[in-house]
């Protein structure tokens, strides 16, 4: 590959200084190659022989006349391979509480994420990885499966990786958390992060591989998020509900919406199309969040009678 220019500045109080670059090449072993100084606290070198799509990580080494020794950073640093391009890869719709949308292949209802390519070439997943904790990107290893440029893959997070290839190694909090898929250098492909998640409810791009993340009015695991018409998306204008607090039997909407009601414990209290009123006569007291199709949310207080 094209010869590679590492340099550091070392802040010494004394002189002579031996600087040396302690480096290793795909997880190899440790090799040291001897860095120049310019007089200034300057030091570099030129490493050549290195292949493209191989990663270097490396640290730096300083020796004082005294025979004082320095090794840092403590953890060695990754220089990534610039041959290639990042997979356009997305975290395109996930459900973090399905209870009855969707079964895996041996009838359990797991949480999922989808994942769609948004690229115009195939890629394969073998060397990436997916993950519930941003601090631990290497977290569960991908299945070998080319995904064809606009594919979409389903992978269950249930916390069971013996159930199948694509049944990941955690699962989803519904309380909020985050998803990442990264490479085998733990450079980030895709995140998402996500708060309170509702029963049946998955959350997704508004449209295969966009930046706004929603409530979709109906999930679509393994499908396009994106809507049939090929008219343009209307304006959305904020959606009042009245009365908030609500200690009589009706609550109001401001227009006609297809909506679903959920407690804050994520319970289902009401799914509906078409709506423009409420009977919420049965709901206990406590706070409620209102989701639209269209993704918008609105949380309410139903109050003691």
């Amino acid at each position: 590959g094209e010869p590679l220019r590492v340099s550091c500045t070392v802040e010494a109080a004394s002189r002579p200084l031996t600087v040396k670059l302690v480096y290793s090449v795909s997880g190899g072993d440790s090799r040291e190659a001897e860095m120049t100084g310019d007089g200034n606290g300057r030091f570099s070198v030129t490493l050549t022989g290195i292949p493209e799509d191989d990663p270097v990580t490396c640290q730096v080494l300083a020796s004082s006349a005294s025979g004082a020794t320095t090794l840092l950073p403590c953890n060695p640093f990754l220089i990534a391979p610039i041959s290639g391009e990042t997979p356009l890869l997305f975290i395109n719709e996930f459900m973090a509480d399905n209870e009855q949308t969707i079964s895996d292949e041996h009838g359990f209802f797991s949480d999922w994420i989808e994942i769609y390519n948004g690229g115009d070439e195939p890629v394969s997943l073998g060397n990436l990885y997916l993950t519930d904790n941003f601090n631990d990107p290497l977290k569960w290893k991908m299945p070998g499966t080319v995904l064809p440029a606009g594919g979409f893959i389903l992978l269950w997070a249930d916390g069971t990786p013996g159930l199948g290839e694509r049944h990941a190694s955690f699962k989803l909090d519904k309380d909020g958390e985050e998803i990442g898929i990264y490479n085998r250098y733990k450079l980030v492909v895709d995140t998402v992060t996500f708060g309170l998640q509702y029963e049946d409810a998955s959350m997704g791009r508004r449209s295969d591989g966009a930046k706004e993340i929603i409530f979709l009015a109906a999930s679509t695991p393994g499908r396009s998020n994106n809507l049939t018409s090929a008219s343009p998306a209307p304006e959305v204008t904020a959606l009042r509900i009245y009365p908030n607090p609500v200690a009589a039997e009706t609550l109001w909407l401001s227009e006609t919406a297809d909506c679903r009601v959920y407690g804050i414990s994520g319970i289902l209290m009401f799914s509906g199309t078409e709506v423009t009123e409420i009977d919420v006569s049965a709901f206990p007291a406590g706070m409620y969040i209102l989701v639209t199709g269209d993704g918008r949310a609105v949380r309410f207080v139903r109050s003691g009678k």
